[in-house]
């Protein structure tokens, strides 16, 4: 079960909630401060256990997450339908860096491209996606600057899987060439 966690005070969590935002890669450098109040206003900061499944694959994201603390699996679904694990996200309070989590659900509001479960004990700040849509529309240039750092993380991935693409391209070439 996701229960909101209630241990802050109105005050103070609105500025935990603003120094988190201030630290995780899309909104570093980019947050005016009545916007980031607009943003701290519509979040919610969420505790959820360990095994509870967070995001799954196709389905459709109403909403963003960012890591606070605790760690998640990411796992993608194979031909078959199992499960295949693809990575491991911790956040990281030391080095003040809050991992994202289905932030890509506010493009086009599509399907989840990955399935998430909790690893350990984990607290998350959760953002609705329409509530987010209509703070961009109040704030366009920062608006302008969300869409711009998705798209470089978007960038990013692609020449991720390119280069993975080709690596199994050059193995499987080795391969039957043996």
């Amino acid at each position: 079960m996701i229960k909101r966690a209630l241990s802050i005070t109105q005050k103070s969590q609105a500025e935990y909630i603003l120094q988190i935002l201030r630290h995780s890669s899309l909104f570093k450098e980019l947050l005016p401060l009545e916007c980031a109040q607009s943003i701290g206003d519509i979040s919610q900061i969420i505790s959820v256990p360990k095994g509870k499944i967070l995001t799954k694959e196709k389905e459709i994201g109403r909403g963003f997450f960012v890591l606070i603390s605790g760690a998640l699996r990411i796992y993608k679904n194979t031909l078959s339908g199992d499960l295949f694990l693809v990575s491991f996200i911790t956040s990281k309070k030391d080095e003040k860096f809050y991992p994202l989590i289905g932030e890509l659900s506010l493009i086009g509001h599509g399907k989840r491209t990955a399935t998430v479960i909790v690893d350990t004990h984990a607290q998350l700040l959760y953002i609705n996606n329409q509530k987010f849509e209509s703070i961009l529309a109040q704030y366009p240039e920062f608006g302008m600057g969300i869409y711009k750092k998705m798209c470089g993380i978007l960038q990013e991935r692609l020449d991720s899987t390119s280069h993975d693409m080709i690596r199994l391209f050059n193995a499987f070439v080795q391969e039957i060439s043996d």
